[in-house]
């Protein structure tokens, strides 16, 4: 049996100079309804890519140093926290640190810089 899970990883690098609130009227929405996953995502975000399997799309500034990733799947069921450790493992390997996390039992967010 498999899980859906549907997860956002959100890795903003923001100066503390520059950060400003973010309206809502500056944000998108990107839905994928065969995961039903959905997240906002600031306007001079760039769609960079669809991620392979096209089950999310990957989002990033015009200078590169920020990116949203937002995608669900399916994992084998009870496997939930594993692939969330998993997911924070590559986060925090290529340099990140988890700075917020959610989590329900089909579903987890980390988000960090």
């Amino acid at each position: 049996m498999f899980n859906l899970i549907k997860t956002a990883l959100a890795c903003l690098a923001v100066s503390a100079a520059g950060a400003a609130a973010v309206r809502a009227a500056d944000l998108t929405r990107y839905e994928n309804p065969e995961f039903g996953i959905a997240g906002m995502v600031p306007v001079d975000f760039s769609a960079w890519t669809e991620m392979k399997d096209g089950k999310g799309r990957i989002y990033q500034t015009p200078d590169g140093r920020a990116t949203v990733a937002i995608h669900g799947g399916t994992i084998p069921a009870g496997a939930m926290d594993q692939y969330k450790e998993f997911t924070r493992g590559a986060f925090v390997g290529n340099g990140g640190s988890v700075t917020y996390e959610a989590n329900g039992d089909d579903w987890f967010v980390l988000s960090g810089v």
